[in-house]
């Protein structure tokens, strides 16, 4: 042990020795030519901060182009953002109307009549669930794949009766009006059907998306 703290000693002391001896030589060419010295000294501090600069450069660069590819958490993040994605919205107006006689042997009785007329207002939402949106990345692009819209909504929000003969004889009971109300949904969807609703909703949620992540820098392209 003594004789390696001994080696180890006169090596360090060999390599101080010379690390003193350079660092004399060096002042004394200083002294010798400052100018040169002075010169030598910005060349080496303009290279190190260079070197410095295009590091930082590249780093941040990097940094950028790291965030700068979308993933799929991200977009699944901002398609919650953007909430329930109903896209589409028609309201609708169903006229019904009935009239009833008591019968006798299959023929009306005279003065029994009965009539009930109402008139329906509804609303139908057809959009797309979250879960059914598929996407995939590559970059900076964004590849959807939209199923097909589905009815995410229907309901009446009012009822209107604009006529109610009711008869002594044949009074109107609430199956009558439980009747006229079966199938109005049903033919409102028919009615959103007629004016392109499905269409529409696919339009409005390609514009919405399309928005949205072309406002946060990226494309968004649709399969078809």
């Amino acid at each position: 042990v003594g004789f390696l703290a001994r080696v180890i000693k006169r090596i360090a002391t060999s390599v101080f020795g010379l690390i003193k001896k350079f660092f004399r030589r060096f002042w004394q060419e200083v002294k010798r030519a400052p100018l040169l010295f002075a010169v030598i000294s910005v060349l080496v501090m303009g290279i190190f901060g260079y070197g410095i600069y295009v590091y930082c450069d590249q780093s941040q660069e990097a940094e950028e182009q790291q965030s700068a590819e979308v993933t799929q958490y991200m977009v699944a993040r901002e398609l919650e953002s953007i909430g329930e994605l109903n896209t589409e919205k028609f309201t609708y107006t169903v006229d019904r109307d009935r009239s009833e006689y008591r019968k006798l042997f299959d023929c009306d009785v005279p003065l029994t009549e009965n009539r009930l007329m109402i008139s329906y207002n509804g609303v139908i939402k057809v959009g797309y669930k979250l879960e059914d949106i598929k996407h995939t990345t590559a970059g900076r692009i964004i590849f959807f794949d939209l199923p097909e819209p589905v009815i995410m909504d229907n309901y009446i929000d009012q009822e209107v009766v604009k006529l109610e003969q009711n008869n002594i004889f044949n009074p109107i009971t609430s199956d009558d009006y439980a009747s006229l109300r079966r199938g109005v949904t049903d033919a409102g969807v028919n009615m959103a059907t007629e004016e392109k609703i499905y269409e529409k909703a696919e339009q409005g949620l390609k514009e919405t998306l399309t928005n949205h992540f072309n406002n946060l820098g990226y494309i968004v392209v649709f399969k078809q």
